[in-house]
């Protein structure tokens, strides 16, 4: 949210009167949705101040305002200025004075704002630039994507014990609240990143075109391409055993996933097929059997290397390594299906 200043009409009765323009606060945006509006109180404003002049400082705003509200102590500042430096009693018992006096005029204007919505005070805000909904559509979107890839980082490294919903909210640079209101909890979030996870290599596999190959390059490439992936991708493989070990609860509950795995299982049947007809390929060959092998003999090899290099005295990540590996699955796999 950008402001400007306080315009001078803000130390007239009418109270104080700024201008924000491109305001995007999607958060306050969406709290505000589940808030009833029964009350007269403008809460989606009360909402944004409290959102732009930080939570913490807001609870200690509000015990302060009701105690003074209740006494008959609070009366209204003739202008900002006179809010931030010349209330005493206001400072004294807010207990926060060091902050206020250090504040921008941006929250201080937000803080004016909040006491005119709760205690009936003349307000004036003045909104320019509001977003298009599709603008809002977008920001939120950008959001999500944020959120997921911040959490793909934090579940890969940690797993889904060890991740903390605060680092995310840290590394995505967003409001922790915000995270609650997409995803619930850390166990949706969980399921939306391994969801996203899977979509992603689904739609790196569709620019395969493998259909447009020969049976025989068409399994050659998918082997090459699950080597690269897994390659590429570690966070993938750490997100794989993070699933497993709880048993892959999150992808069960996911119809997303399986949906997304059907047409890769429907595609390698049809080469499959196709290979048998044109008398490459033996019959027989179930595609899901196939693909995990393919995907096994990638996921061991990466997921296992320190130990394997340990127990053989090799270093299997090497570029050498790797080629050697890639050849050798090859061969397993299309001596498996070509016709002996």
């Amino acid at each position: 949210m950008k402001e400007t200043s306080p315009s001078q009409a803000s130390r007239s009765p009418k109270g104080l009167r700024f201008t924000v323009t491109e305001c995007k606060d999607e958060e306050a945006n969406l709290l505000a949705s589940r808030i009833s509006l029964s009350s007269t109180v403008n809460w989606k404003r009360v909402l944004v101040t409290i959102l732009t002049v930080g939570i913490d400082l807001a609870k200690n705003i509000f015990p302060v305002l009701s105690d003074w509200h209740a006494s008959q102590h609070w009366h209204k500042p003739s202008g900002i200025h006179s809010l931030l430096m010349h209330d005493r009693l206001y400072r004294s018992h807010l207990a926060i004075g060091s902050q206020l006096e250090s504040m921008d005029i941006h929250k201080a204007a937000c803080i004016y704002l909040l006491f005119g919505e709760l205690f009936g005070m003349q307000t004036e805000i003045h909104q320019t630039n509001a977003p298009p909904p599709e603008d809002r559509l977008r920001d939120a979107e950008r959001s999500q994507a944020t959120i997921l890839a911040a959490a793909r980082d934090e579940f890969s490294e940690h797993g889904l014990g060890g991740a903390r919903m605060d680092r995310i909210a840290l590394r995505a640079g967003l409001n922790k609240r915000l995270i609650y209101y997409y995803f619930e909890d850390k166990e949706q979030l969980f399921r939306a990143v391994l969801e996203k996870a899977y979509l992603h290599i689904r739609q790196e596999e569709l620019q395969l075109k493998l259909l447009g190959l020969k049976p025989v390059d068409a399994i050659r490439r998918l082997v090459e391409f699950t080597w690269n992936y897994y390659l590429e991708h570690p966070e993938f493989l750490t997100l794989l055993n993070s699933a497993n070990l709880h048993r892959a609860r999150h992808l069960a509950e996911s119809d997303r996933v399986r949906e997304m795995n059907s047409p890769l299982v429907a595609t390698l049947g049809e080469i499959l097929e196709r290979g048998r007809k044109d008398g490459s390929f033996r019959g027989g060959v179930d595609p899901v059997q196939l693909y995990v092998s393919i995907a096994g003999l990638a996921y061991f090899y990466l997921s296992n290397n320190h130990t394997l290099s340990a127990i053989f005295g090799r270093d299997l990540m090497t570029p050498k390594a790797h080629n050697e590996r890639l050849s050798h699955m090859c061969d397993v796999i299309l001596g498996y299906v070509l016709v002996s």
